[in-house]
């Protein structure tokens, strides 16, 4: 909560500890999602060197899907474009229809950080259309307000957050329950 409040300092000496105590229990998993976690911190804080060892780090303890996903978008944030494809690529590849909307996603974001928000809403809206995610919502929003279609980024936004009663995958609902439950509770 404290990465969500703002509060990056807090939620790094929360984190850190918490990698290294996963490290030593053998428990990969949680401890590749607190990486993730540590690279979005540095993102934030603009040190991309650390963002991109957070989230290579992440990569080499973790195959899931989510953490192939942040970390593909750390790789884009931190300018190395060729492996945030790479590891869009390997999710396309998956046999589930989130991977692959997931994988679209990313090629969306890269268009957008290209200055190409209509190219970027053609994919996402493809997207949509083999997985409603919340994230695919919240970056087609964000694609609508770079293409200054405000309403429809207002709706896009609406839709991702809930408010008109649907409830868009954020990731799957195991991943989600795995994620909640073992990374961000106190004590772990």
């Amino acid at each position: 909560m404290a990465l969500f409040g703002g509060k990056l300092h807090e939620a790094e000496r929360f984190l850190e500890p918490g990698v290294s105590g996963d490290l030593e229990r053998n428990d990969m998993f949680v401890a590749a999602h607190k990486l993730v976690g540590l690279a979005e911190i540095h993102l934030l804080r603009g040190d991309a060197g650390a963002a991109a060892n957070a989230a290579e780090r992440a990569l080499a303890l973790s195959d899931d899907m989510a953490i192939r996903f942040s970390a593909a978008l750390v790789r884009l944030k931190t300018g190395d474009g060729r492996g945030a494809m790479e590891l869009a690529e390997r999710l396309a590849s998956e046999d589930d229809s989130e991977s692959k909307a997931l994988a679209d996603v990313l090629h969306a974001e890269a268009l957008l950080d290209e200055g190409n928000p209509k190219a970027a809403i053609r994919i996402l809206l493809g997207a949509r259309e083999i997985a409603d995610t919340w994230l695919g919502r919240y970056a087609l929003g964000r694609a609508y307000l770079e293409a200054e279609a405000f309403l429809r980024q207002t709706r896009s936004w609406t839709r991702a957050s809930g408010a008109e009663g649907k409830r868009p995958l954020f990731f799957s609902t195991t991943s989600q329950r795995s994620v909640s439950s073992r990374v961000l509770l106190p004590g772990r």
